[in-house]
């Protein structure tokens, strides 16, 4: 696996991440529960679209082993009409949206947002293209920049009282922004020519992929559609920004190791030995950067979001705790795409999200009754249930002993439960973890041992971790020597 890709890519997304979360923090405390709830009320509807508009030609693109312009410009204009056919439907479609909410404001956000599918479009395309020649040095530049942009307008909208339409603008701004960076950057521009045997070739292979996406998207939606039409846009609100809060962090650091991981899996489908190491390598890397962080998200929430946010978020603790387990497990879980679709079976990855759908949806109608609190608690009863079907199918895709996967996934229950050992602290000092910044220290000391822990526990993380330094630092090396030239 390119370990230059994943420097690249870990070192550009954690500092986009932070950036991303600082402005979510700043707009959290300018606005109110019901603006975060009424957005994601449309992007329930609006991420369907996002999910299947590029009909998995992306993927397709870098997967192919023989690719074209031809490849290229077909996958470019068909993902254009696409993107046009859905927003014309978001905007034709939002007055059902708002009577299923029963909330006539979700309407013109619907319309606005559907027309931005449009502006995002050449970004989907381009960064598959970046993607598949492993150039994540713009991929990461591309997110930072397009972050920084679309909060920079949100910021000032929300200053501006606009309300819930400074996160459209945050919105709008950001993906434009990146489709602009994205063609800028590229060397290559879509042509007039296309074929009918370049769309037969991506959808060959895509089909698959476009299944499981769909599957994936009730998967990941039908808890904010549900919460959204019978709980309300507060209690939306209060679900989707706890869900986000950690959730959105884990995938973005994620996403990096998971984008090398899928072309570096899409050459090694002859070779299962070098592909199971890349993938537990991979596995103990994932668990290195995000589990002692969540942990300690989960264990000290009750004073970090009062502290963050403000008392007016206190509502999102305990679901927030719960969707903390919910997304130390899925972050575990978000490199096996890349690693089904990369070894030539996207069948796997649509009968595990399928299974997912099904027990998540369970869990969703079930802890409906009492609430978000309760819809976060039958979500993470689904999960568990699920967990050991998914890394079944991984095993046997690898052909590996399921003991070798559940060695690492009991170390790093262990360390993300050491994270709570700050807690222990706070009662024994009598630090009054209530009052004003008391909390940081017990909370630094629980990180602390949590990380010693995963050094002690999980090696092979860390030297992934090591590895990926000093690749930067070679990097850095090779860049000053290029410029004293």
């Amino acid at each position: 696996m390119s370990t230059l890709g994943a420097a690249w890519g870990l070192s550009t997304q954690f500092l986009g991440q932070v950036l991303h979360l600082g402005i979510r923090i700043i707009l959290a405390r300018l606005l109110v529960p019901e603006d975060f709830g009424l957005i994601a009320m449309v992007v329930v509807f609006l991420s369907f679209a996002e999910n299947v508009l590029d009909l998995g030609f992306g993927a397709a693109l870098v997967q192919q082993r023989n690719l074209t312009d031809e490849h290229r410009t077909t996958a470019f204009w068909c993902v254009g009409l696409a993107s046009c056919c859905a927003a014309l439907l978001c905007v034709v479609g939002a007055p059902v949206v708002g009577r299923f909410y029963g909330s006539e404001e979700v309407v013109p956000i619907m319309r606005v947002l559907g027309v931005s599918l449009v502006l995002g479009f050449p970004d989907a395309v381009y960064r598959a293209t970046f993607q598949r020649d492993m150039d994540f040095r713009t991929l990461g530049i591309r997110r930072i920049a397009s972050t920084m942009i679309g909060g920079l307008g949100g910021i000032g909208a929300a200053l501006g009282g606009l309300g819930v339409w400074a996160l459209i603008v945050e919105r709008v701004l950001r993906v434009s922004s990146a489709s602009a960076w994205m063609i800028l950057q590229a060397s290559w521009r879509p042509g007039g020519k296309t074929s009918w045997q370049a769309v037969t070739q991506l959808w060959r292979y895509s089909r698959s992929l476009v299944g499981a996406r769909l599957v994936n998207y009730f998967n990941r939606n039908l808890d904010n559609l549900l919460v959204g039409k019978f709980l309300g846009a507060q209690s939306l609100g209060i679900y989707s920004f706890a869900y986000q809060g950690v959730a959105g962090p884990l995938q973005y650091l994620a996403r990096p190791l998971a984008n090398v991981a899928f072309p570096a899996f899409a050459r090694l489908q002859r070779d299962r030995a070098v592909a199971r190491r890349a993938y537990l390598e991979t596995l103990s890397g994932l668990a290195v950067v995000c589990i002692p962080v969540v942990g300690v998200l989960c264990f000290f929430s009750p004073w970090i979001i009062p502290w963050l946010i403000g008392a007016k978020w206190m509502r999102i603790v305990i679901p927030f705790q719960l969707l903390c387990v919910v997304a130390s497990i899925q972050v575990l879980m978000s490199l096996s795409p890349s690693l089904f679709n990369g070894l030539g079976r996207p069948d796997l990855s649509f009968k595990w999200t399928l299974i997912a759908l099904i027990l998540n949806a369970i869990g969703f109608i079930t802890g409906l009754r009492w609430g978000v609190v309760g819809v976060a608690a039958g979500y993470l009863i689904a999960v568990l249930v699920s967990t050991p079907v998914h890394f079944l199918l991984v095993a046997r895709l690898l052909k590996t002993d399921l003991r070798c996967i559940s060695s690492i996934l009991v170390r790093i229950l262990v360390v993300f439960s050491s994270a709570g050992f700050g807690l222990l602290l706070t009662d024994q000092l009598a630090l009054g973890a209530r009052t004003d910044g008391a909390w940081i220290l017990p909370m630094m000391v629980g990180l602390a041992v949590s990380v010693g822990l995963s050094a002690l526990l999980i090696p092979d993380g860390w030297k992934l971790i090591v590895r990926s330094v000093r690749s930067i630092e070679k990097m850095r090396d090779d860049r000053a020597r290029l410029d004293r030239k």
